[in-house]
C-alpha cells in the first residue's frame, strides 16, 4: 500500500471489523499496515487474530513470517514461512524471505534452493 493512504486503509479495515469480528481478511490488512510501519507488536496481533480466523490463511503466515523477522525471532519466522509454503506453494514471497533467511541461519543449499523456487515462481507470474 502506498504509505499516504494507509490511515484510509487501516479506517476501511477498522469499519469492516466493526460490522464483522471474524474478517481475517481485515485482520490480515491491517497486520501488513503496522507491518510496513514497523509496529511491530499491532501487527503481530492482528495476524495472529487472522489466522485464529482463518487457520489455512497461507498469506497472513508470510506476515507472521515476516514480523517475526522484524522482532529478531528466527526461528519463529521460519517456522510460519515453511508454513506459508505449504498453504500457498505457488506464491513467491514466502520463498524470497525463506533464502534470505536460511542463509542468515548458514545453510546455503536451502538458500540456493529457496531462492531458485522463488525466480521460478516470479517468472511463471510474468
Amino acid at each position: 500500500l502506498d504509505q499516504m493512504k494507509l490511515p484510509e486503509a487501516e479506517a476501511e479495515f477498522r469499519a469492516e471489523l466493526k460490522l464483522n469480528q471474524h474478517s481475517y481478511g481485515s485482520y490480515y490488512g491491517l497486520a501488513g499496515i503496522y507491518y510496513q510501519e514497523q509496529n511491530s507488536s499491532a501487527a503481530l496481533e492482528n495476524v495472529n487474530r487472522a489466522i485464529q480466523e482463518k487457520a489455512d490463511f497461507g498469506k497472513a503466515y508470510v506476515v507472521l513470517g515476516k514480523v517475526q523477522l522484524q522482532l529478531g525471532n528466527k526461528q519463529m519466522a521460519l517456522q510460519a514461512l515453511e508454513r506459508a509454503t505449504q498453504l500457498v506453494p505457488d506464491d513467491p514471497s514466502p520463498y524470497y524471505a525463506l533464502a534470505r533467511l536460511y542463509a542468515d541461519l548458514g545453510n546455503p543449499g536451502l538458500a540456493a534452493k529457496a531462492r531458485q523456487t522463488f525466480e521460478e515462481l516470479t517468472s511463471k507470474q510474468r
